[in-house]
């Protein structure tokens, strides 16, 4: 790959030139690691990684190659709507804004959503919520645990010690409201949340959470091509790190 290529992800340059430049480290990455990326997870590698180093203008860029490339827009707000969990509501935000002005220029509008809970109209008029609650729970409980494996019981008390409500609120909003959320599997949506994790140098969710992308059968070449695709965005220690830890988790 050229310095050129590897430069345009950090510098100012037309958004023509950026989408070409993640093109060119797309296809570098496939063939290093011998594998073809769906498209979904190659654009989105790099979707996740803009959202978290607040780069809206390279984010906008990158969605009109998602879509270029056929990536479906159910996936992309499904995708977008899990980040408030790891990067809050203003970035998350923002990001619908732009997946919304890329949709309607293409004469399109936000796809239906598999799973939608109007809990206004259920407050006000029934049914209770009671049975949608106790279904996060079961879900977000069984998800945490597939992510989590031996280490669950431990996460949930060393939560708890921060804050009582902390541990339960994983459970029930993180894992069992969004993460479980039948849209994208387990293994999409860590390779969506991995690049988040990266750029932020958030290393013992990192390493939580590629242990538990390993856990639900995401390939440790899959893995690999990711991380070298996220390095474009995230800072070289931070990359370094996660490099580093998939060569010792993935052994």
């Amino acid at each position: 790959m050229s310095r050129v290529a590897k430069a345009t992800l950090t510098s100012r340059l037309s958004a023509a030139a950026l989408r070409a430049a993640t093109a060119e480290r797309i296809h570098a990455a496939e063939a290093n690691f011998g594998l073809t990326l769906p498209p979904q997870v190659a654009h989105g590698a790099f979707l996740a990684a803009f959202i978290a180093a607040g780069r809206f203008p390279a984010f906008a860029a990158q969605l009109e190659a998602a879509l270029d490339a056929e990536v479906s827009p159910c996936w992309l707000r499904e995708s977008v709507l899990q980040s408030y969990l790891f990067v809050g509501f203003p970035r998350t935000w923002t990001a619908f804004k732009h997946l919304r002005v890329a949709l309607a220029a293409r004469g399109e509008t936000n796809p239906p959503a598999v799973e939608v809970h109007d809990l206004g109209a259920r407050l006000e008029h029934g049914p209770s919520i009671a049975p949608l609650i106790a279904e996060w729970w079961e879900r977000g409980e069984a998800l945490c645990r597939r992510i989590y494996g031996p280490q669950y019981q431990r996460l949930r008390e060393n939560l708890g010690g921060y804050h009582p409500e902390l541990a339960d609120w994983m459970i029930l909003e993180g894992y069992g409201k969004v993460l479980s959320r039948p849209e994208i599997d387990p293994g999409e949506r860590e390779l969506w949340i991995l690049p988040i994790l990266i750029v932020q140098d958030a290393r013992d969710q990192l390493h939580s959470h590629l242990k538990g992308a390993l856990r639900v059968g995401v390939p440790h070449a899959t893995l690999s091509a990711v991380f070298d695709l996220v390095s474009a965005v995230a800072a070289p220690s931070a990359s370094l790190f996660a490099r580093r830890l998939l060569v010792r988790l993935g052994a």
